[in-house]
């Protein structure tokens, strides 16, 4: 079965489209209900993903790189259960790719703070997952790359763009509640990537990317808050050289997909399968 069969297709409506519906979205597989709700379960217990091994986060066989790559950045929380919900999800919906994860944190999920707002490791860290992707480009030329970033691991995902550049973009950026500022300038991640940055946001995340980062600071150390809640609204957001930025917000129609507008619902492997994967599809049928 093909990746386009592998799901059935949605009719996009006039209601659909007032809702804002994302038109690549697909109809929930059937267990959707029992997938989404044991997600939502594990997520209570979050911190305890990390005695997970580690070969259940990464598919990174020989066939799998052939036919691309999808890097999964975590939040600030290091690895848990919330990144294997993305990877679950990614699965679920059969993505050809690789599949990485790659905790860019410390892994120590007392340091959340220093995770946040520590910019020189987070700089050094950035250079090295571009390092990682340039090895990978040079050794499967042609392939497509997506950075899929929750959280923080969302304005490691810019960095990591920025770094890349026009010499070695990625072929798409997916940033989900990212823990980055409204007027973050964009105009160098857009530069580094092909297709272009797709930017889940809800202003129902009112907790973590809201009164948390005006507290705490945002990755790149604005305190107010984030861009994941209220959207970008810097000008490199709607015009400019590079890539477009798409941005999605929060509609109540992603429930149906166990997404609710919080911090977490947008990792749920049903929103990810049947919301994320099918642009991932897109990405990979484009490549490099």
């Amino acid at each position: 079965m093909s990746n386009s069969e592998s799901h059935p297709a949605r009719g996009e409506s006039p209601v659909e489209r007032i809702l804002n519906i994302p038109p690549w979205a697909e109809e929930p597989r059937p267990g959707a209900w029992l997938r989404g709700c044991l997600c939502t379960l594990t997520f209570f217990i979050s911190p305890l993903g990390k005695f997970v091994p580690r070969r259940f986060a990464n598919k990174t066989s020989g066939d799998r790189l052939e036919n691309g790559l999808v890097i999964i950045l975590p939040g600030i929380d290091s690895f848990s259960f919330l990144n294997l919900g993305t990877v679950t999800g990614l699965s679920d919906a059969r993505i050809r790719s690789a599949i990485r994860t790659i905790d860019w944190t410390t892994g120590w999920d007392l340091l959340f703070l220093y995770h946040l707002r520590g910019t020189g490791r987070n700089r050094r860290v950035a250079n090295f997952i571009a390092e990682e992707i340039r090895h990978y480009q040079h050794r499967y030329p042609g392939r497509p790359v997506t950075l899929i970033g929750h959280s923080g691991g969302g304005g490691m995902a810019l960095w990591v763009t920025e770094i890349l550049g026009a010499n070695s973009p990625v072929t798409g950026v997916i940033l989900l509640n990212p823990a980055v500022s409204t007027n973050y300038d964009l105009s160098a991640a857009r530069k580094g990537t092909r297709e272009g940055i797709w930017h889940f946001h809800s202003l129902l995340d009112v907790f973590f990317i809201g009164a948390g980062t005006i507290i705490s600071g945002t990755f790149d150390g604005r305190h107010e808050p984030c861009g994941g809640m209220l959207g970008f609204q810097h000008p490199s957001a709607f015009q400019g050289d590079g890539a477009p930025v798409h941005q999605i917000p929060y509609t109540w129609a992603f429930a149906r997909w166990f997404h609710t507008g919080g911090h977490l619902g947008c990792v749920n492997r049903v929103f990810i399968e049947s919301v994320v994967a099918p642009l991932v599809k897109r990405l990979e049928a484009r490549g490099n």
